[in-house]
């Protein structure tokens, strides 16, 4: 959920998505530290990392399909 084009809120599975940079979307500063700081309010870290690297890849092996 955007406000005012900052984002404020989201699913945990959206959040992880948007810390992995993409040909097309890389992460704000601002962003990964907020999401870092909080994030073990609602996940473990080795959790975190395990989902983050899963993410990055799908990316690569989507990238990879393509060229």
């Amino acid at each position: 959920m955007y406000e005012d084009d900052n984002l404020i809120s989201g699913k945990l599975e959206a959040l992880i998505q948007l810390m992995v940079p993409t040909p097309d979307h890389y992460p704000d500063r601002a962003f990964l530290f907020a999401f870092l700081l909080t994030s073990r309010i609602f996940i473990k870290p080795h959790e975190l990392l395990g989902q983050i690297s899963a993410q990055c890849r799908e990316h690569m092996k989507t990238i990879n399909k393509v060229t």
